[in-house]
């Protein structure tokens, strides 16, 4: 009996086999075609090649392609003979994608292969661009692109942590994807990169790294709660944090750290004067770990301390030169004339005076007991009575042989004198005695060898801004015989000086601000600001700047032989300032702004 069973079975596999043997034969009993390769080989033209293990000669190759987003046409190519290789033609710089995949056809019995695996082409073009890598939370990353593919399949991305290796196929995105979001450990440094791909073929690649940390603090305040100190709050985005790092910068000067906090708030106590103080915070684990993690900085914020915009007004024309007296304040304004401002209220600026029938193009400006002298190209000097500033009086005028840029009256050896930085023609000596008008008014020009632009007057001592000549000191007690003291020319060109606190400031142009001793003129110092400075003066532990490129600044002089920018606020084109016992007064080209430096 059990022969008899195993007989009937083994009689059954064999007409199962012997059945399964006569069905028409299908795709599946032939291997498909592999090694399939799709390359350009010139413009606008691609090669594909494959293998095909078959001892069968009478066979031919059907090709199959999709274009872009298009659906596959599976009877694209019929070849002529078994040659396992197909040459197209498609435009090769494009953003489509052309696949294809490939299968054989037996002619004898009309019998075909399955399709090869999918390869395609992608164009340079077709690299995903504008690849960001951001982290939104503290153990996210999210990564976007630009979708440049026209009939990808999807995107692949690899993934490599610190100095592992590649994870290549880390992560697969749909068609037309433009994003993938990662969950991730703070603290090592990722890399990703991403491409397009079909079937066995990929795009260029895109790649960028991203080292994920806490996150940094943010909605940084900052308020100045009394004269020396500056209240820091923050709000914090990172999970486990222990404490935070302040940093604080003055001015233009590097960063520093101003103290710890563990909790979101800090009062910064400070020992400066006035400046912009700008401040940046992040976050630790445990900063008594040497593994400890940082977050990011927190966005900057900066605030003006003891230095206020007190007020503003536009003037008419172009201004170039001020001068006070008190609440009024003169502007040289061009063609403009003078015009003149009541500065008591400095939210309310407002117009006093002018003198607009004055000929030439005023550019200076000197207000001495009543009297107005004002410098006119082309070579100009006028008298003015303001007594009544609404009503300047015309007094006299005189030819100054080159333009007046600048003008100081002195009352020397109890005689009235004006001293003319007066270009080329280098420096004048006015006899101002306005009681003899028949009195010549020119007493002396003294040749200083270069361009007279800017003048200081100290006691007996006047220092001349010369140029390209650099700087000069004469000795003045005899206003019409000056006597020369000391020059110093490696200081780049000087167009404006100030003496101030036993130190001459000076204006050299794009060569910055130069810090000279007054009594040698020797080298003290020097302040870079990579602009164009045009005007200086001083007060207290301060210089000041006029920047036509760059704006106000205010330098900190204490330590002369190492000054540095602790405030810099952009002004457009500002050509003077000027300190005074209330307020800095700052002038643009077209408008006056004072500035409270300190309380």
């Amino acid at each position: 009996m059990k022969n008899l069973i195993k007989k009937t079975a083994l009689l059954g596999v064999v007409l199962v086999f012997v059945l399964a043997g006569c069905e028409n034969t299908g795709p599946d009993e032939y291997d498909a075609p592999y090694n399939l390769k799709v390359y350009k080989i010139a413009r606008d033209k691609i090669k594909l090649e494959w293998t095909y293990d078959s001892s069968d000669t009478d066979i031919v190759y059907k090709i199959a392609r999709l274009e872009g987003e298009n659906n596959w046409n599976n009877q694209y190519y019929v070849s002529d003979d078994n040659s396992a290789e197909f040459i197209d033609d498609i435009p090769t710089d494009s953003y489509t994608v052309y696949s294809y995949k490939v299968k054989a056809f037996f002619n004898e019995n009309e019998d075909e292969s399955a399709f090869s695996q999918v390869c395609a082409y992608f164009s340079p073009k077709t690299k995903p661009s504008d690849f960001k890598i951001k982290q939104p939370a503290q153990n996210l990353v999210e990564l976007s692109w630009k979708d440049n593919a026209v009939g990808e399949s999807g995107y692949k991305i690899d993934k490599k942590i610190g100095a592992g290796e590649w994870m290549k196929e880390y992560a697969e995105t749909g068609v037309n994807s433009v994003a993938f979001t990662d969950t991730v450990a703070p603290g090592q440094v990722l890399e990703y990169r991403v491409y397009a791909y079909s079937g066995l073929s990929n795009s260029l690649t895109s790649a960028d790294n991203i080292n994920p940390s806490f996150l940094a603090p943010d909605s940084l305040k900052l308020n100045q709660i009394s004269r020396e100190q500056i209240q820091v709050k923050w709000q914090s985005e990172s999970e486990g944090a222990a404490g935070y790092v302040i940093e604080r910068k003055i001015g233009l000067k590097n960063w520093n750290i101003a103290g710890y906090a563990d909790q979101t708030e800090f009062t910064d106590f400070l020992e400066i004067e006035a400046g912009l103080i700008s401040y940046r915070i992040r976050a630790y684990t445990d900063i008594s770990e040497t593994d400890s993690l940082f977050s990011g900085y927190s966005d900057t914020e900066s605030v003006l301390f003891n230095i206020e915009k007190a007020g503003s007004c536009d003037i008419e024309g172009e201004g170039y030169d001020l001068s006070l007296n008190g609440n009024y304040l003169y502007v040289a304004a061009g063609y403009s004339g003078v015009i003149i401002f009541d500065i008591s209220n400095q939210s309310d600026i407002v117009k006093a005076g002018e003198i607009n029938n004055i000929p030439g193009k005023t550019v200076s400006v000197e207000y001495h007991d009543n009297i107005l002298y004002t410098g006119q190209t082309p070579s100009r000097i006028s008298l003015y009575d303001v007594t009544d500033n609404s009503h300047p009086v015309f007094l006299r005028e005189t030819e100054s042989v080159d333009v007046p840029y600048d003008l100081k009256f002195a009352e020397i050896n109890n005689n009235p004198y004006l001293f003319v930085a007066s270009g080329e023609a280098n420096l004048l000596v006015v006899d101002v005695d306005l009681t003899n008008p028949l009195n010549p008014m020119i007493k002396k020009e003294e040749d200083t060898r270069g361009i007279s632009y800017g003048l200081a007057l100290t006691n007996n001592f006047l220092f001349l801004a010369n140029g390209n000549d650099g700087v000069k000191k004469y000795n003045v007690s005899d206003p019409l015989n000056p006597e020369l003291l000391f020059s110093n020319t490696g200081v780049g060109e000087v167009r404006e000086c100030a003496y101030h606190s036993g130190n001459l400031y000076l204006a050299s142009g794009n060569a910055g601000m130069k810090i000279l001793n007054g009594y040698n003129l020797e080298n003290i110092s020097y302040i870079e600001t990579n602009g164009n400075v045009c005007s200086t003066d001083g007060k207290g532990s301060f210089g000041y700047l006029a920047d036509s490129e760059k704006g106000f600044m205010t330098v900190d002089t204490g330590n002369s032989s190492q000054p540095f920018i602790n405030a810099l606020l952009p002004y457009d084109e500002a050509v003077k300032v000027l300190s005074s016992d209330n307020y800095i007064i700052l002038l643009q080209r077209s408008k006056l702004n004072l500035i409270q430096v300190t309380p």
